[in-house]
């Protein structure tokens, strides 16, 4: 689908799967670095709950921002609640493999939110 004038080139390419994504001009204020499909997009950010459940299952987490012990009876609400943070986000070419990924306080990963969170003394890295 082409525009005329002055406005932007809203179609794209999805960066997984490689179908087109058709928008509407009413589309065009989406994030560019959003350029995956619906379909991608939920599969994406769904793919870590092993993560989670393997977490659960060890009965223990340390949150790997703060290193602070993380209380598992916790739920969503709770700021000191086990939340999934990605170290590279996915926003920047981060994967939901296993050395991508860390257990976190829910209010370390939301202070964290897309950036990539300085190294921790003593921790493995990534670079």
């Amino acid at each position: 689908m082409r525009y005329h004038g002055s406005l932007p080139e809203i179609d794209f390419k999805c960066a997984f799967c490689g179908s087109l994504v058709e928008r509407s001009y009413a589309d065009r204020y989406q994030r560019s670095n959003k350029k995956v499909c619906g379909e991608c997009r939920v599969k994406k950010v769904r793919d870590h709950d092993w993560f989670r459940d393997e977490i659960l299952a060890r009965g223990e987490a340390t949150c790997g921002i703060c290193q602070e012990p993380i209380d598992l009876s916790l739920k969503y609400p709770d700021p000191r609640a086990l939340s999934i943070d990605h170290i590279i986000p996915l926003v920047w070419g981060g994967t939901n493999n296993r050395h991508n990924l860390q257990p976190s306080c829910l209010i370390c990963n939301f202070r964290k939110r897309d950036r990539i969170a300085p190294p921790i003394a003593g921790a493995l890295t990534l670079f």
